[in-house]
């Protein structure tokens, strides 16, 4: 191991020592430095609810409720204006309200696996929003709002009961996108104008989903998830792509 590979070990160390030194994992000292704490892990401790001293913690830029028995997601979440990272996979959540829309900071969202039927309007008004999991829900829409997420580049919406996208998708600056197993039918014409895509899960996409050649205008794309029957309906393109571009590959699931 040359020093160049050790000292970047150590600082990767470092920091991630630094970064768990300075997250509080439960309420009692969270309530004792309400007031001055930023990192917030309330994950895998059985709670029904946000704790409401949570609301009162103004400074707090990451919210992590992973693994918990929540219900419901309090108008309050509003106030919570610095957040940057909020985690609320695996609960029990059905509804997002309307104040989501007040976190004009957050960058990363993981509303994954819950029981979400629909997303608010306001969810669009999230403009530094970068990563967005929400994948393992009942989402039948999204909003057209949604499309004004201008920083989102990584969108996981996998298990969903989608039928449609949304008409502006292509204004969405995606990298990364997973809509496997939901209920599409065709996605809308423009979505193939996304010329940032670099990995994109097609995967039982839907039973009467089929790839339409558009797709070849996605010249940064590098990895496509495609199911068995998808695949036999493939464009040409892509079979040309995969023989001479190293960097580009399909997956079959």
């Amino acid at each position: 191991m040359n020093k160049l590979v050790k000292k970047r070990l150590i600082l990767i160390g470092f920091i991630s020592f630094f970064y768990q030194c300075n997250v509080i994992t439960n309420i009692e000292d969270a309530q004792q430095k309400k007031n001055t704490v930023t990192k917030l892990n309330l994950s895998h401790q059985h709670l029904t609810e946000i704790p409401k001293v949570v609301f009162e913690m103004k400074q707090l830029k990451t919210l992590i409720l992973h693994d918990n028995k929540i219900t419901e997601i309090p108008s309050e979440i509003g106030q919570l204006v610095n957040l940057e990272k909020l985690v609320l996979s695996r609960n029990d959540i059905e509804i997002v309200p309307d104040e989501i829309g007040n976190l004009t900071q957050l960058k990363t969202l993981s509303l994954k696996a819950n029981k979400i039927n629909e997303l608010p309007p306001t969810i669009g008004n999230l403009k530094k929003l970068e990563l967005f999991r929400i994948g393992f829900n009942n989402l039948e829409f999204l909003p057209d709002e949604f499309c004004n997420l201008e920083s989102l580049t990584h969108l996981y919406l996998s298990y969903n009961k989608l039928i449609a996208l949304p008409d502006s998708i292509h204004k969405i600056p995606l990298q990364e996108l997973y809509i496997n197993w939901n209920q599409l039918k065709t996605v809308p014409n423009n979505f193939y104008d996304i010329g940032s895509l670099i990995t994109v899960n097609f995967a039982y996409a839907g039973p009467l989903f089929i790839l339409k050649e558009d797709i070849c205008k996605m010249r940064r794309l590098e990895t496509l998830f495609i199911d068995r029957p998808t695949l036999n309906f493939q464009p040409r393109c892509l079979e040309i792509r995969s023989r001479s571009n190293p960097r580009f590959s399909v997956i079959l699931e």
